[in-house]
């Protein structure tokens, strides 16, 4: 079971200058060991380090934060600076900066922003950063966050459920699956459309690359008739030029195929 606590309505700001600010940036606080035990990535996400190591930080140092690399261009930060976090009207508390990222768990690294022109959304980086949540906690109000569970082996959805409601000293407000959650982004009609449209795409290409190649092998027959002449008369059977054929098209198609596989 892990902690966290997620708020898009931070202000970070910059020690060194106060026009080098940031608004409504996605402020994550986490309790650091519970969290690398619920949660899983994979290793290049965050190579070449791995993502326990970034976690670790934040335990040596309870003031440590991870910075988002659009939120280092947009401050120019650098590790080791000092920043400056507040939301609302509560006062400023000071951060750390110790190490940047670009990917952490629910976090979407793009975000649907209002374009500067006004000619409709675009999609832009998104400003996030991390930090310890009893750290947070103890410098602004103490507000809901969410608890992320690792189920056990074995262990329904339904088991879980009844479980939470049944005990109220929990005081959960709702309660959400990671599963259904998954199952509920694959039925999306807006992806599934995409996929059927690239689906029908690649189907049409094959299509056409195949009547293509066969007008290609059907023509360069036609034009090696003298030359199949030739081979009867030196004295090869028909069987023998219909191999020859033969293995000069698996060399040009089943090779090229297979190459295509390994490549691919």
């Amino acid at each position: 079971v892990a902690k966290v606590y997620t708020s898009t309505s931070f202000r970070v700001q910059s020690s060194e200058s106060i026009s080098l600010n940031r608004s409504n940036v996605t402020v994550m606080g986490i309790e650091p060991a519970s969290f690398s035990q619920v949660t899983w990535s994979r290793d290049d996400l965050f190579y070449p380090y791995h993502i326990n190591n970034y976690l670790q930080l934040l335990v040596d140092a309870p003031r440590a934060a991870l910075v988002s690399t659009s939120l280092r261009d947009q401050l120019a930060l650098q590790v080791g600076d000092t920043i400056k976090i507040s939301t609302g009207a509560q006062s400023q508390t000071e951060l750390i900066l110790y190490a940047f990222v670009d990917y952490l768990q629910s976090i979407n690294p793009y975000q649907t922003v209002r374009a500067s022109s006004g000619s409709g959304d675009e999609t832009a980086l998104c400003d996030f950063l991390i930090c310890n949540l009893d750290f947070l906690q103890s410098k602004f109000t103490k507000e809901p966050y969410d608890v992320w569970i690792k189920k056990a082996d074995g262990v329904t959805d339904s088991e879980l459920y009844d479980y939470i409601w049944s005990h109220s000293e929990l005081q959960a407000e709702s309660v959400d699956y990671l599963d259904q959650q998954i199952i509920e982004a694959k039925n999306d009609p807006l992806l599934q459309g995409f996929n059927g449209m690239l689906t029908l795409g690649f189907i049409i290409t094959m299509f056409v690359c195949v009547i293509g190649f066969l007008i290609y092998w059907i023509l360069s027959i036609r034009t090696r008739t003298l030359q199949f002449g030739v081979f009867r008369a030196m004295g090869m059977s028909v069987k023998n030029v219909i191999g020859m054929i033969l293995c000069e098209q698996g060399l040009i198609s089943l090779v090229s195929i297979l190459a295509g596989v390994v490549l691919g």
